[in-house]
């Protein structure tokens, strides 16, 4: 599970304490992995505020994202969360079209 712009951390966490995040970082994040046969799925929570449409991936959980991606080269890895990444490009994340 991933939590998007209308989740509530706090009550994620009541509501699935059997599920805990399997990083322990400062500003609390709820990331897991999957091992598939053929593949790995990292799952990255991108809740940033709620109720607010912009997502954030902290750096810690950057960090920890870079690391388990090189952990195992056997299996492609695949990304999840719920905010699309952006990088650079308008910080405000309007399109501009011409």
């Amino acid at each position: 599970m991933t939590l998007g712009n209308h989740d509530n951390r706090d009550e994620f966490f009541r509501a699935f304490n059997d599920f805990p995040s399997i990083t322990k970082f400062r500003d609390h994040r709820h990331n897991d992995v999957i091992e598939l046969p053929q593949a790995r799925l990292l799952l990255l929570d991108s809740l940033k505020n709620t109720p607010a449409a912009p997502g954030l991936l902290g750096g810690e959980q950057i960090d920890w994202l870079l690391k388990e991606a090189d952990s195992d080269l056997k299996k492609p890895v695949v990304v999840v969360a719920h905010h699309n990444p952006r990088l650079g490009g308008d910080p405000t994340g309007a399109s501009r079209r011409k």
